[in-house]
């Protein structure tokens, strides 16, 4: 939500309208409620409602802000070049750098204190198994097969919030790659990556991507009418 200065007669007046509000937001008043009737931008239509947007879009006041906010935290006011910022976090997800892998694994379990017959068992029936999956399409049916291995999907995770020996893999293996068994304190695994893509890559379609587009525009325009307004108004005092 932005207080625009230019409506408000200066940044003393919308840093002042900022701070009311602020304290209208924290006494619950409705974020959606307060921002469509107050926001000068596009978004104010949808309740102040931005939804996700990534590292760079952002002015670096606000972003500098958002940076160091937790999901369900109403910002400060904010002052930027044209008015005040006023943000609410619904929510945060990686960006930047992080790297989202998608993996399955399957696996034999072998708790702590089981025999070193037992493992080196369990690793020559993992490496017979490893030649036989032909991807992530068939990890499953392969595994199934061969008595006493399980096979699931483990979803997709960032490289770093993953185990250290998954962590590994993960940033080893190509995609549709079979690893040599893995230990853990549970067992031992064979991961398959079978997807990775850059965490900063939202899931935008192409519509929302025009709707974002298309509201910048708006922005500017309005913006840039309401101060050709401003310009060649003829003020009379009687």
């Amino acid at each position: 939500m932005l207080i625009d200065a230019g409506r408000t007669g200066g940044m003393p007046a919308a840093m002042d309208g900022a701070r009311q509000l602020l304290a209208q937001l924290q006494q619950g008043a409705p974020f959606s409620a307060v921002a469509r009737q107050f926001s000068a931008l596009p978004t104010a239509a949808n309740g102040g409602d931005a939804g996700w947007v990534s590292e760079g879009e952002m002015t670096p006041e606000v972003e500098q802000a958002v940076s160091q906010m937790r999901p369900g935290q109403l910002s400060q006011p904010i002052p930027v070049k044209d008015g005040v910022y006023l943000i609410y976090l619904r929510d945060k997800r990686a960006g930047g750098g992080s790297t989202l892998v998608s993996l399955k694994q399957a696996a034999v379990a072998l708790p702590q204190g089981t025999t070193a017959a037992d493992e080196a068992a369990a690793r020559a029936k993992l490496e017979a198994l490893r030649p036989q999956i032909g991807g992530c399409d068939t990890l499953e049916a392969a595994a199934a097969k061969v008595p006493g291995v399980v096979a699931g999907d483990l979803g997709e995770a960032e490289v770093s919030d993953l185990a250290g020996e998954f962590r590994q893999a993960a940033q080893t293996l190509k995609v549709g790659e079979v690893s040599q068994p893995i230990r853990t304190n549970v067992g031992l695994h064979l991961v398959e990556v079978c997807g990775r893509r850059s965490a900063d890559q939202a899931a935008l379609d192409k519509e929302q991507i025009e709707q974002r587009l298309m509201g910048q525009q708006l922005s500017m325009i309005a913006r840039r009418y309401m101060r050709d307004l401003r310009t060649s108004a003829t003020i009379e005092t009687r």
